[in-house]
């Protein structure tokens, strides 16, 4: 499951491994855009 994260003012989009590691697929992102692409990678429409 894909989940955003706040980092200093901006936003980073990404997941947790199965050993509760962070992995970045976007970073520097509005929460606005966070919301739209992290419902985007787990199956909603665009």
């Amino acid at each position: 499951m894909f989940v955003f994260v706040e980092k200093q003012g901006s936003y980073l989009v990404g997941f947790f491994s199965p050993k509760n590691e962070w992995h970045t697929v976007k970073r520097g992102v509005t929460l606005e855009e966070a919301e739209k692409y992290v419902h985007y990678l787990n199956g909603g429409n665009q």
